[in-house]
């Protein structure tokens, strides 16, 4: 009896082993396709019309905090691919050589004429009394120049015969978006903070690039008050890949 319940336990284990290594098998697949979607994808009026009615990219902060308290994570790389016509961005954890360790998904979030309050970028100005690290500061970004990055990029979105040139360097789609750890630790551990929103926008080359702001609850960029004028950080100078090497599977 006790040998014919082992073999069960056995069967179950493995039938369950097999179903876990399918299923990320799957995700594996999924992802390839999407990501070789993007770098294939036709940039037309379609797609334009489409991707101009995404606001950004969610990311939980509870997801992040998981994805950052990895013992072997060196650091995160945001991942673009293709899906239902526009762009699709994943965070993916990277160890010291280069190679994926996990990934988390973000939530595309539409642009309504209640949720756009993007305006507030335009309004706010960064805390400069705050002591920050070197990291912290090559990443710091203006909010004014940052709502101008993202306006631009939506104006690009009108001008269809312009979106190859600035989603490439020398001809190769750009693929992924490096950037360090303390960046995005640094936004989740704010008080208040429940997500991360990436905004597509342009860079002062005029290529796509990504900005990081700590949202609210509610979608809202979080300040320092209800009533401030002042948010703790806002990021970007992520280095793409291409033109960077060595940092894209």
């Amino acid at each position: 009896m006790k040998k014919r319940n082992f073999c069960i336990a056995l069967i179950t284990l493995l039938v369950t082993f097999s179903c876990q290594k399918g299923a990320s098998q799957d995700e594996i697949n999924v992802t390839t396709s999407q990501k070789n979607d993007w770098l294939n994808a036709n940039l037309d009026d379609e797609f334009a019309s489409s991707q101009k009615q995404v606001k950004s990219y969610l990311f939980s902060s509870q997801d992040f905090s998981k994805l950052t308290s990895s013992p072997d994570l060196h650091h995160l790389r945001f991942v673009l691919g293709y899906e239902n016509g526009i762009i699709k961005i994943d965070a993916a954890g990277v160890n010291s050589v280069g190679k994926e360790i996990n990934r988390i998904n973000s939530k595309v979030l539409f642009a309504t004429s209640n949720q756009d309050k993007l305006t507030d970028l335009n309004e706010v100005t960064v805390d400069l009394t705050r002591k920050r690290t070197a990291v912290l500061n090559k990443h710091l970004l203006s909010p004014k120049i940052a709502f101008t990055g993202i306006e631009a990029w939506q104006k690009k979105l009108d001008k269809v015969q312009d979106l190859n040139d600035i989603t490439s360097y020398d001809g190769l789609r750009i693929r992924s978006y490096a950037m360090e750890t303390e960046v995005i630790t640094s936004i989740i551990n704010k008080g208040g903070i429940e997500k991360v929103g990436l905004f597509l926008g342009l860079n002062s080359e005029g290529k796509m690039t990504t900005i990081l702001v700590g949202l609210d609850k509610d979608n809202n960029i979080k300040k320092a008050s209800a009533t401030s004028k002042v948010v703790d950080g806002v990021y970007d100078f992520s280095q793409p890949s291409p033109p960077a090497t060595g940092d894209d599977d």
